[in-house]
């Protein structure tokens, strides 16, 4: 009868620990049903969206952007003309019936051509690099939501690894127990279960707090409550990317807004550098003026002016300063493009490193790691009912299969972010070019 019993025992805790070998496959089918069950579920593309049309960051450089746009037509068009009237001969300040006559005046002054060209030219530049810089915010604004999206994803991903690794612990624990108290089990066995729910427990409520931490990130980019809660549809099949880094380093020099933003910084200093050197250029101002006699309806004399204006303090101004202050920052401005540059070709380099490593790690989890970890832990459960093993090398095994599993999905995260920070270093979809 106590045979029986045993075997009744060692079969209901083989099976409640074979249970664990599935564990991998089951979360998926489990997580996949509620969260297509799951009401008020939140993909990636939807908050990008919503944020991105009321993002106080965005909405400022598109402000600026415009503003530097509506006053590029400003730097094209002459100052406005000058009109008067000169009366002439009054013996008293209101006595116009008694003047002598009238001498009406228009008149306009012109900068040198050149100095228009380069003013609108220059304004030109600066209106679009402001675009650029709004482009540029956007692109960062979507990176700086994908990192806490993918966390958020991760970390309820290890909450529910842990919570089903905590219910089979759990059960081991009362078979453990079940088998102590008959003689057929050492009382370490239960102490070894009870030491890995309590470390479970540990995991589990670090877990919660990082899941509250991604939580309050998205939830400031968003501008909600800090107590907002999110439900996540994020895919476990990841998109590969396929470009080689030559692609990519091509495609962020000639995609990224901010390098292009640095590029027409550089052809604005460039122009204003011209500029500079042409101020000493002669202004041309037009005047008219035409002469009304008392008594006469008719205009009878017209005189016309045209001067130049003679460059004294333009040319000193320059050779005091002007002329090397300008040079000093086109100069200035050709050394931050080449910064950049530099700095955008590393960034690529570097987000491109941690997606083959992502890409790696997820392909040996895939291929080896996970399949082997459950296999492990068949072969000892195996031998602990045959009695050749010992409980402590199941909750070995066991522990083995669930640091597998959630290192399997922070390998998928980290392969998101990757993607996510090389897709803003390149200013495209990079999915759409595979």
């Amino acid at each position: 009868m106590e045979y029986r019993s045993l075997n009744k025992l060692t079969a209901f805790f083989v099976g409640s620990l074979f249970i664990l070998t599935n564990a991998f496959a089951a979360s998926e089918d489990i997580a996949a049903s509620k969260k297509t069950e799951a009401p008020g579920l939140v993909n990636l593309s939807s908050l990008l969206q919503d944020a991105g049309q009321k993002n106080p960051g965005i909405l400022a450089k598109k402000k600026e952007y415009e503003s530097k746009k509506g006053m590029v037509i400003d730097t094209w068009l002459l100052e406005d003309p000058e009109f008067g009237v000169d009366v002439e001969g009054q013996p008293d300040l209101f006595a116009f019936d008694r003047r002598m006559n009238s001498e009406f005046m228009a008149v306009q002054t012109v900068p040198f051509p050149t100095k228009l060209l380069f003013r609108g030219l220059a304004a030109s530049k600066e209106a679009e690099a402001a675009y650029q810089a709004y482009r540029e915010e956007e692109r960062q604004f979507i990176w700086r939501l994908k990192e806490p999206y993918y966390k958020l994803y991760f970390a309820k991903k290890t909450i529910e690894l842990l919570k089903e690794n905590q219910q089979l612990l759990e059960q081991a624990e009362k078979t453990a127990q079940t088998l102590y108290e008959s003689g057929n089990a050492m009382q370490a066995d239960v102490l070894k279960a009870r030491i890995e729910i309590s470390k479970i427990e540990i995991d589990l409520f670090n877990a919660k707090q990082e899941e509250r931490l991604q939580e309050a990130r998205l939830s400031s980019l968003l501008s909600q409550p800090m107590s907002t809660h999110y439900e996540l549809n994020m895919p476990a099949e990841r998109q590969e990317m396929s470009l080689s880094i030559e692609q990519l380093e091509e495609i962020s020099l000639r995609q990224r807004p901010e390098l292009r933003m640095f590029v027409l910084e550089s052809e604005r200093a460039g122009f204003n550098q011209a500029l500079a050197h042409h101020e000493w250029l002669p202004d041309i101002t037009l005047r008219y003026e035409g002469r009304q006699y008392l008594g006469e309806g008719d205009i009878r004399e017209h005189d016309t002016f045209i001067g130049f204006s003679v460059p004294v303090w333009s040319l000193l101004k320059g050779v005091g300063g002007t002329w090397a202050a300008a040079d000093a920052e086109a100069a200035a401005a050709r050394e931050r493009l080449a910064q950049a540059r530099n700095e955008l070709l590393l960034d690529v380099q570097g987000a491109y490193l941690a997606l083959k490593q992502a890409e790696h790690a997820l392909q040996a989890y895939e291929s080896n790691i996970l399949p082997q970890a459950k296999q492990q832990v068949e072969v000892l459960l195996a031998a602990y009912e045959g009695g050749k093993t010992v409980f402590l090398n199941v909750i070995d095994a066991q522990r083995t299969l669930r640091d597998s599993q959630i290192e399997y999905y922070r390998a998928l995260t980290d392969y998101q972010i990757a993607l996510a920070e090389l897709t803003a270093c390149c200013g495209i979809d990079l999915l759409e070019k595979v």
